[in-house]
């Protein structure tokens, strides 16, 4: 049992890595204005590095 505790830990955890990765690569791209992109959250636009 605490091993499959410390799994779901280790998951949980590149889970939330990939998706700050992912939001931040959103955040930082621009639409092609062919494709929908969606108002961002406030947390998303504090990603930006510009």
């Amino acid at each position: 049992m605490q091993m499959k505790k410390r799994v779901s830990e280790k998951v949980k955890k590149v889970v939330i890595k990939l998706v700050r990765e992912t939001a931040s690569v959103e955040a930082n791209t621009v639409c092609a204005g062919i494709y929908y992109q969606p108002k961002e959250n406030e947390s998303v636009k504090q990603l930006r590095k510009f």
